[in-house]
């Protein structure tokens, strides 16, 4: 029994580790994909081609790109505020 205790735990730290890593790589992309280019022309097909996920992994974290603009934008304005 507390093999399958171990178990579970190993699984959720993995489950934690690809969820902040897919959380990396939309962030990685977004920002790289904004300095190419204007916002307007962003869609979430072209985010998740560099960020080497599905659309359907993109909707699961943020309801649209506005909502991840957002966040950006909240991220770098506490970046300088520090």
């Amino acid at each position: 029994m507390e093999n399958d205790k171990n178990t579970n735990i190993k699984r959720n730290e993995i489950k934690d580790l690809r969820v902040k890593r897919t959380l990396e790589n939309i962030n990685n992309a977004f920002n790289e994909l904004i300095f190419e280019t204007d916002f307007e022309k962003i869609t979430v097909k072209s985010l998740s081609e560099k960020a080497k996920i599905n659309k359907k992994t993109f909707y699961t974290y943020y309801s649209s790109l506005d909502d991840l603009l957002l966040e950006y934008q909240e991220k770098t304005s506490s970046e300088y505020i520090e």
